[in-house]
């Protein structure tokens, strides 16, 4: 969905700019209409850029002013993108980490891959939790370990391009609780 405003043709913007002229018989002449025909190509130049501004106002749209989003949300930062992408490639990521603030579900991170046009599954401690009772801890079972509590296993689609794949788990090493573990398997 893209944003619309309005557009105009140099015979439209030069009507728009007559309207706002005083009336009466010396605003009829000939010079009047050129000044009008004037300033008519500087309010099509500010319209266009009224209309771009809209369009920068959001990160998934912009176009100049897309390194500066990408760098509002420490994407520059990131070692594992290399910049400068395509615009669309640019634009996507922006816009998957406009819709990445926030959460800690499976399915929120889920929905972040969707974003980015990747299914994924999430399993949370593959391993399963650490518990009491019919394990000892230390006992070298999968069940001993303080760890697994706190893993998760990131299943994606064998086929998805290295390119995406990087930039996903780049983007859940910076969205991810700090005291989890995750892993990614591109097997599915």
């Amino acid at each position: 969905m893209g944003l619309i405003y309005p557009t105009y043709t140099q015979a439209q913007a030069t009507a728009v700019v007559q309207r706002i002229f005083p009336t009466g018989s010396i605003w009829d002449a000939a010079g009047v209409t050129a000044l009008a025909e004037g300033l008519a190509g500087w309010f099509l130049r500010a319209s266009h850029r009224v209309g771009q501004l809209a369009l920068e106002a959001l990160g998934s749209t912009a176009t100049e002013t897309i390194l500066a989003w990408a760098r509002e949300y420490g994407l520059l930062d990131d070692p594992s993108l290399v910049w400068p992408l395509a615009l669309a490639d640019q634009q996507a990521l922006v816009l998957a980490a406009e819709r990445a603030q926030g959460g800690q579900s499976a399915s929120y991170y889920v929905g972040v891959a969707a974003g980015m046009g990747i299914a994924i599954t999430i399993d949370d401690a593959p391993g399963g939790p650490p518990r009491w009772g019919g394990f000892i801890w230390g006992d070298g079972s999968a069940y001993a370990s303080t760890d697994a509590a706190f893993e998760w296993l990131v299943t994606g689609p064998a086929a998805t391009p290295a390119a995406d794949r990087a930039q996903l788990e780049a983007l859940f090493a910076r969205l991810k609780p700090a005291h989890t573990i995750v892993t990614f398997s591109w097997t599915a």
